[in-house]
C-alpha cells in the first residue's frame, strides 16, 4: 500500500490551516484609531461622533496624502482608509472615485497633504499648483469649502473659492482660464475642510456667467452641467480661525 499520497495531502492540508490562522491574526493585529467628524482630526481613541479608521502608518493617513486605496475597496482586509473617504470629501462634496492625475498643491513652500494644516494667513494668495496629464487635454479645477460657516451648522455648504478651466495637462494651472477669482480661507469658527477638485473636460469649456454667488455652490451640479464626470485628482487641507497675535 502506498501511504505517500495521503501523508502528501494530510500535510498540505496543515500546511493550508497554519496560513489561514497566520492571515488572520494579522488581520487582527491593527491599531485603531478615530476620526473626529467635527474636527476633521485623527485621534487616539473611539469617542462618541467618531468614525473609526483603520491605521497602517507609513502607508496612509491624516498627513500623508497617498491615494493607497479606500475603506470599500479594502473592505476584506481594510489595511488603510483613504483620507478623503474618512475626512468625507467624497460623501460631502463629490462621490467615489479613483485618482488617475497626480496633482501637487503648494501654498508657498507648504506643500498640502491631504488633511493637513493651512494657516488663512499663509493661504492669502491663490496656491501653485502642478497637475500632471498630458498637454493635449484640457482640466477644470475648483476649491471649495463644505463646512460654512459653520462645520456643526453647514447651511452655506459649499462655499465656492476658485474656478479654473481649460488648463492644459502636464503643467501649471496659471496657464488655464480663470473663471472665478481665487478667495482664500476664512473660517469664522471651527475647522474648515478647502477641497481642490481636479476634473478632466471632454471639450473646452466657454462660461460665460460665472457664478454669482459663492454660497451654496454644489461640485456635484457643476460636475454634471458641464460634462465633467467623477475628479481625477483632489487635496484637501483644514484651517482655522487664527487669532490675531498669531498671524503672520
Amino acid at each position: 500500500m502506498n501511504l505517500s499520497k495521503p501523508f502528501s495531502s494530510s500535510k498540505a492540508t496543515v500546511t493550508l490551516l497554519f496560513f489561514y490562522l497566520f492571515i488572520f491574526s494579522s488581520a487582527l493585529d491593527m491599531s485603531i484609531i478615530s476620526y473626529d467628524t467635527e474636527s476633521h482630526v485623527f485621534g487616539g481613541k473611539k469617542s462618541e461622533g467618531a468614525v473609526v479608521a483603520v491605521k497602517d502608518q507609513g502607508v496612509c493617513g491624516c498627513r500623508c496624502g497617498n491615494f493607497s486605496g479606500n475603506l470599500m475597496a479594502n473592505s476584506i482586509e481594510p489595511r488603510c482608509v483613504d483620507p478623503l473617504v474618512v475626512g468625507k470629501v467624497i460623501g460631502d462634496v463629490v462621490d467615489m472615485f479613483i485618482p488617475t492625475i497626480n496633482m501637487s498643491v503648494y501654498y508657498g513652500s507648504k506643500h498640502v497633504t491631504n488633511g493637513c494644516d493651512i494657516k488663512p494667513s499663509l493661504a492669502t494668495a491663490p496656491p501653485t499648483v502642478h497637475i500632471s496629464g498630458f498637454s493635449d487635454e484640457l482640466y477644470t479645477l475648483v476649491m471649495s469649502d463644505p463646512d460654512a460657516p459653520s462645520p456643526s451648522e453647514p447651511t452655506k455648504r459649499e462655499w465656492l473659492h476658485w474656478i479654473v478651466v481649460n488648463i492644459p495637462g502636464a503643467g501649471y494651472v496659471t496657464r488655464g482660464k480663470e473663471v472665478l477669482p481665487y478667495m482664500g480661507p476664512a473660517p469664522p469658527v471651527g475647522i474648515h475642510r478647502y477641497a481642490l477638485l481636479l476634473f478632466r473636460q471632454k471639450n473646452p469649456l466657454s462660461i460665460d456667467n460665472p457664478p454669482e454667488v459663492r454660497a451654496n455652490f454644489k461640485t456635484r451640479n457643476f460636475a454634471h452641467q458641464f460634462d465633467l464626470g467623477l475628479p481625477v485628482a483632489c487635496a484637501y487641507f483644514n484651517a482655522q480661525k487664527e487669532p490675531m497675535n498669531k498671524r503672520r
